[in-house]
């Protein structure tokens, strides 16, 4: 993949975390921390680390549709101000609900793109020669014809 493409994709996925999710506006800087836990969540590791060898490669499309997914049940966490010392802890915490549920959207995508794959690969027979023939036949009588 290209490296612009892929810078890209990850300055999307850190203002959808950045907006949506923590809630912070434009005047609040992006936590350090919270980059290298994305960094580190697309090569499978806690913590982006360049020494260590990459468990799993997740691409930042899936990463942000995992986040989409469970959007609902971080915000209803991280709401609650009062469970957490500080903002790496409500980061963490983010994160391990992230990581519980990337493998499952990792599954559906392919799981999606095994039907699309198998729908397309359907042909569909349309005859349109064929013609109907009455089995029953038809009765041709001078004294039914005389009656009309």
């Amino acid at each position: 993949m290209d490296k612009k493409i892929e810078y890209q994709k990850f300055l999307e996925l850190c203002d959808y975390v950045h907006r949506e999710i923590l809630e912070y506006g434009k005047d609040i800087k992006f936590p350090k921390h919270l980059a290298l836990r994305l960094r580190g969540l697309h090569k499978g590791q806690f913590i982006a680390q360049n020494n260590s060898k990459p468990l799993a490669n997740y691409d930042y499309d899936t990463i942000l549709l995992t986040f989409k997914i469970c959007k609902f049940d971080i915000l209803s966490k991280i709401r609650q101000k009062d469970n957490f010392q500080h903002e790496k802890h409500r980061i963490n915490y983010m994160m391990v609900i992230i990581e519980d549920k990337i493998n499952d959207v990792v599954l559906r995508i392919e799981k999606n793109k095994k039907a699309k794959q198998k729908s397309e690969l359907i042909e569909i027979y349309d005859d349109n020669g064929a013609e109907y023939k009455t089995k029953t036949k038809e009765i041709k009588s001078s004294i039914i014809n005389n009656l009309w």
